[in-house]
């Protein structure tokens, strides 16, 4: 259940036949770079949360996401992305918080897939 809450499961099996052998190496991409974008996040939040800092990372792990089929990391992301390029981040902290709690969802799902 937690698998398909995180991921597209036909998402996935897409990716799988259209990538063959290739397919692991984007999910073992996925999974060392996402960790990097979420703390590149938490220190921005730690910064201030400045909304031209959180944007980068935020847009670079929102497309990682969706090329994934990660529909709720995906949705996150793309809301902290709105609020930097409107200016309006209320509560980055929450938001960052978010993020990674769907992050760690999608990790467990991709790591089932490699074993």
């Amino acid at each position: 259940m937690e698998h398909q809450d995180a991921i597209d499961p036909a998402t996935l099996a897409m990716l799988e036949e259209l990538l063959g052998d290739d397919f692991r190496d984007l999910v073992e991409t996925f999974l060392r770079d996402a960790p990097q974008r979420l703390a590149e996040l938490q220190r921005a939040v730690e910064a201030g949360g400045a909304p031209e800092v959180l944007e980068r990372p935020a847009h670079t792990l929102k497309g990682a996401a969706a090329n994934l089929g990660a529909e709720g990391l995906t949705r996150c992301c793309a809301e902290l992305v709105e609020a930097c390029r409107a200016g309006q981040v209320s509560d980055p902290a929450a938001q960052v918080a978010a993020i990674a709690q769907e992050l760690e969802r999608v990790e467990a799902a991709l790591g089932r897939c490699l074993e």
